[in-house]
């Protein structure tokens, strides 16, 4: 390990840029530029049929917005490149065949019908890990004779792992530098891992190991959700001969509620061109981020100080970072607390970047707002028609709605509600097909011809719902901007607030 520390973020290119990737990369960034180190962005594209130019040009703009700069990367180059693993594969395949001849790993043949065998089999047994383990895996007993003939006849094959597996019982360990202990898990319980798949691409496991060692990471700084993975990792620097970098695991972005669950778009906006759009500034939200992601000390400081501390820079957090000081404790994204902070961010702004900030809002909602811009600029022609009156739907968590809007679906009550859950029931099936302006047509559709719902009490009833009123934006334009989950949960709030209505009318 050299004495300058290197760190990276390795984000997919698979859809919106995502607020965790923000302040993962915030926690990273200030502790490599704390001790004057590197900081790296590395473009996880090995996902072919996912992974877009679009998206990762998305990343790019959205991190650079933040102020989130790194010193090397794809768009700027470096001494360790390429820096997307898809102009890398013939490095992983040159590393799998090493494993392959030191027979640390093997090919395995089985078919997804094997596999669902298995995990069956497994399930049966009440296994309590599932997966593909040593004692489990027919292709570790094959002979280089058998091998030959199955790639004669040309079946398909992975790479994987080859799990020692002479003392099950025996612990695999790392240290994580965040929660400041060791953590262990039995040989026996890690699965023979894919290293490389059948079409040559190799999967994170491999990718990142090969990666991080060969860009000289020091320190991996990523989600908790990875601590599951870390031993596997550790199993492939073994095998490589190749000494680990240090381990911080920082705690889940979580929502406020009771359970604590892990933010994402099915509950609430996740992504960083919504955030931009929406109009936070961009100091707001890394300071919002750095208190989820940080713990500052208020040793030697004056009670006023302390009741300051909330408001922040990059570059003080830059300055009195310590590693130690990394948060344990899952953080709870809460909204409310996120526009407190802008609100004293814009407070503090002069009469020129108060105008400067709208105006770069401005600009950026246009181009969010895509094929509705023209729509609302239109609108905007009424002066008492102020530009959030049109588009503010697109950035509230939830909506109110009004009773009479209701009315003007010309459908009793419950019937308006049965339409509510069959469409939340619906989008809800068909989200992964959900994604365009087209897309939501046809569902829409296919549920009025279904159901003999009326086309006008079909669009009339979403528009409220999506909207809170009977007159919007064109309507699939906006379904697809709010995005599938999206428009789920507003089913639902449409919903609880015409039972609210239903119930009052009997009670009168």
């Amino acid at each position: 390990m050299t004495g300058q520390p290197r760190v990276r973020i390795a984000p997919s290119p698979t859809g919106e840029p995502h607020v965790g990737t923000a302040y993962i990369a915030l926690i990273n960034r200030a502790f490599a530029k704390s001790q004057n180190g590197k900081f790296i962005l590395r473009i996880e594209d090995t996902d072919q049929t996912r992974s877009t130019a679009a998206s990762e040009q998305a990343i790019f703009d959205s991190l650079k917005w933040l102020g989130l700069t790194w010193d090397e990367g794809p768009d700027v180059g470096g001494p360790y490149g390429p820096y997307r693993q898809s102009e890398r594969t013939e490095i992983y395949q040159r590393y799998a065949q090493i494993l392959l001849e030191k027979g640390l790993a093997y090919k395995c043949f089985c078919t997804k019908e094997d596999l669902a065998a298995l995990r069956e089999k497994q399930e049966k047994e009440k296994k309590p890990a599932q997966g593909y383990f040593a004692q489990d895996s027919p292709c570790r007993k094959l002979t280089p004779e058998q091998i030959k003939e199955k790639e004669a006849k040309g079946e398909p094959y992975v790479i994987r792992l080859k799990v020692p597996d002479e003392n099950p019982d025996a612990l695999i360990t790392f240290y994580d530098h965040t929660r400041k202990k060791e953590i262990s898990r039995k040989y026996s319980e890690i699965d023979d891992q894919v290293l490389l798949k059948t079409d040559g691409f190799p999967t994170y496991h491999l990718a990142n190991v090969i990666d991080d060692h060969l860009m000289g990471i020091t320190h991996v700084l990523r989600g908790e959700e990875w601590i599951v993975s870390t031993p596997k990792h550790i199993l492939l620097y073994n095998a490589f001969g190749w000494e680990a970098p240090k381990f911080y695991h920082l705690s889940l972005l979580r929502n406020p509620d009771k359970n604590k669950s892990k933010i994402s778009k099915r509950k609430n906006p996740v992504s960083l061109r919504w955030f931009r759009a929406a109009g936070y500034v961009p100091d707001a939200l890394l300071n919002f981020l750095a208190l989820m992601g940080y713990s500052r000390s208020a040793e030697g400081k004056t009670k006023e100080e302390i009741s300051s501390m909330e408001l922040f820079s990059m570059d003080e957090l830059i300055h009195e970072f310590i590693p130690g000081r990394i948060s344990t404790t899952g953080p709870a994204f809460d909204y409310n607390k996120l526009d407190a902070i802008n609100d004293a961010y814009t407070q503090k702004m002069t009469i020129e970047e108060f105008c400067a900030y709208k105006d770069e809002r401005l600009k950026y909602l246009m181009e969010y707002l895509g094929p509705l811009a023209v729509e609302t600029k239109n609108r905007f022609r009424r002066l008492n028609k102020e530009i959030d009156d049109i588009t503010g739907f697109f950035f509230k968590l939830r909506l109110s709605y009004d009773c009479d809007e209701f009315n003007k679906i010309k459908m009793p009550p419950a019937e308006i509600l049965s339409m509510f859950k069959t469409l939340k029931k619906t989008f809800k099936d068909k989200a992964l097909l959900l994604n365009n302006p087209a897309d939501f047509h046809e569902c829409i559709n296919e549920i009025s011809e279904r159901c003999g719902y009326s086309s006008k009490s079909i669009h009339m009833a979403i528009r409220i719902a999506a909207s809170g009123e009977g007159e919007s934006l064109p309507l699939y334009e906006s379904l697809a901007l709010l995005g599938v989950y999206r428009c789920i949960s507003r089913f639902d709030d449409a919903g609880e607030a015409l039972e609210k209505h239903i119930k009052e009318r009997k009670e009168k």
